[in-house]
C-alpha cells in the first residue's frame, strides 16, 4: 500500500513539473514572439522616419521652402493668454482648421507651427508675433525684434509660448527674486505671465523700502551678494546649481570680489530645487 503512495506522489510530481515546464515554454515563446514583433515595429518606424527626412529634404531642395514632416497649429488668446493647440498632423491645412475651431473669444489668433522652433510674443497692447527657426535663440530674438516694431511706444513685448508641429506648446513663465541688503530680508514669485507683475508680487512679499528685484523668464534665478553688499543675479534653464554658479561668477567679477554668497532663490515656474531658501 505504501508503495503505491509513494509511487502515487512520484507520478503526480512528475506531471506537475511537466505541466510547468509545459506553461514556461509557452510564456518564453509569447514573451519571444511580443519581442520580436516589437522590434519589427521599431524598425518599421525607424525606416519610415529615414524615408520621411529623405523626402522632405528633397522637397526643401527643390522649393527652397520650409517643408515640415509634421505640423500642428495653436490659437492664442493675447488678452488672457489662454490658448489651445494640436500637433502631430501631416496635414497643413487640417492642422491649422482645427486649431482655429478651438477659438474660444473674438481676439484669438491662429499660428502655424512646423518642425522647428516656433516662438509667439504678446505684448502688452495685444499684439501677437512669431517666428520660426533651428533654435529657440535665434526665433526668439526675430519675434522680439517684429514685437518691438509693431508694439506701442509703451508697451512691453515678451516671449509667451514656445510651440512645435510634433509636440505640445511650452509655456514661457516669469519669476523674479528679491533682497534687502540692509535688513536681509529676501522674497521670490514665479508662474506671472509678465515680468512687470512678477516683480511687483516679489516687491511686496519683500515689503522693505531698499528692496532690489529682478524678474526672468528661465527656469531658475539665484542672487549673490559680495560682502560689501553688493547683488548679483544668475539665471540658467538647466539647473539650480547652474544659476547660482552664475550668479556667484557675475558677482565676482563685478564687484572684484573673493567671494560671494546665495541669499535667494527662486524658480520661474515653481520647479523643485535643493537648497535652503533664505
Amino acid at each position: 500500500m505504501k508503495k503505491i503512495m509513494v509511487f502515487t506522489a512520484i507520478l503526480f510530481s512528475v506531471i506537475s513539473f511537466t505541466l510547468k515546464a509545459d506553461e514556461y515554454q509557452q510564456m518564453w515563446e509569447k514573451n519571444w514572439e511580443d519581442q520580436r514583433r516589437i522590434e519589427e515595429q521599431n524598425q518599421f518606424m525607424q525606416q519610415q522616419n529615414q524615408y520621411y527626412e529623405v523626402e522632405r529634404q528633397q522637397q526643401q531642395q527643390t522649393n527652397n521652402v520650409a517643408v515640415y514632416r509634421y505640423y500642428g497649429a495653436i490659437s492664442v488668446d493675447p488678452a488672457t493668454r489662454g490658448y489651445d493647440a494640436v500637433w502631430n498632423y501631416t496635414n497643413k491645412k487640417e492642422a491649422f482648421s482645427v486649431a482655429r475651431l478651438k477659438c474660444k473669444t473674438v481676439n484669438c489668433v491662429t499660428i502655424q507651427t512646423g518642425d522647428a522652433s516656433t516662438v509667439i510674443v504678446i505684448s502688452d497692447d495685444g499684439q501677437v508675433l512669431q517666428s520660426a527657426s533651428g533654435s529657440y535663440k535665434d526665433a526668439s530674438n526675430k519675434a522680439l525684434k517684429n514685437c518691438e516694431k509693431m508694439k506701442a511706444s509703451t508697451a512691453t513685448c515678451e516671449v509667451a509660448i514656445v510651440a512645435y508641429g510634433d509636440s505640445e506648446p511650452y509655456e514661457k513663465r516669469w519669476g523674479a527674486v528679491a533682497y534687502d541688503a540692509k535688513t536681509g530680508v529676501g522674497a521670490t514669485s514665479e508662474n506671472y505671465y509678465t515680468g512687470k507683475d512678477a516683480m511687483k508680487s516679489a516687491l511686496t512679499a519683500c515689503n522693505t523700502e531698499t528692496c532690489v528685484t529682478l524678474a526672468y523668464q528661465e527656469n531658475y534665478g539665484a542672487i549673490a551678494m559680495s560682502p560689501e553688499k553688493g547683488l548679483y543675479v544668475g539665471r540658467a534653464d538647466g539647473s539650480m546649481e547652474l544659476a547660482e554658479q552664475n550668479a556667484i561668477k557675475g558677482c565676482k567679477k563685478e564687484y572684484k570680489s573673493k567671494t560671494c554668497e546665495i541669499v535667494v532663490r527662486g524658480s520661474s515656474r515653481g520647479l523643485w530645487y535643493s537648497g535652503k531658501q533664505h
